[in-house]
């Protein structure tokens, strides 16, 4: 993923360029049919085929794919990404060695992170309250077998979760921004 870029924004337009000898190639383009705001915008995976992840401003987070003959299709809402948890401000997503994660947090102080198989099946979802205010910034990663969520909140406060293969996931480490903690 490197060597990829995606954009989102203007009217409900994604962009996906590839860098190639310095210079941005566009790959693809297109626009939603849905007429919401793109929030945001996270690659999957490129190869074997291009999956990305939006989240729309009523709410729901997509999941997309992009074949090698540069074909659109839309795979799902992901479960309980509309149920009243706010908007989802931020997604990240990271690799396991046979899946994949998708995370995503909302205005309202609630954490959610998705398992999926290379196939796109859900394999496991899990909602966790991080604290009672807006959540302002999101980073997944994952070595070994272990994955790290950090989450940024309005509070200033930095906390991250340490998930084990089980999905059980433990508060590790809880730090203080003196203001908004706005990315990582």
């Amino acid at each position: 993923m490197d060597s990829h870029l995606i954009s989102a924004g203007g009217k409900s337009e994604i962009f996906i360029w590839r860098l190639e000898a310095g210079n941005l190639r566009q790959l693809f383009n297109t626009r939603m049919k849905e007429n919401y705001r793109l929030l945001n915008v996270r690659f999957i995976s490129v190869k074997p085929c291009i999956r990305f992840l939006v989240s729309y401003s009523d709410g729901r987070l997509m999941i997309y794919e992009i074949n090698q003959a540069l074909d659109l299709k839309k795979h799902s809402v992901l479960p309980n990404s509309i149920n009243g948890d706010g908007i989802m401000v931020k997604i990240s997503c990271a690799s396991l060695d046979d899946s994949f994660v998708c995370g995503a947090i909302s205005s309202t102080g609630i954490l959610h992170i998705w398992s999926f198989s290379d196939l796109i099946n859900l394999k496991d979802h899990r909602t966790i309250e991080v604290e009672k205010c807006g959540l302002s910034a999101l980073s997944i990663h994952s070595e070994n077998e272990f994955l790290y969520v950090g989450v940024g909140s309005e509070s200033g406060t930095i906390t991250i979760f340490q998930g084990d293969k089980d999905w059980k996931f433990t508060k590790s480490i809880n730090c203080w921004h003196s203001a908004t903690c706005t990315g990582f």
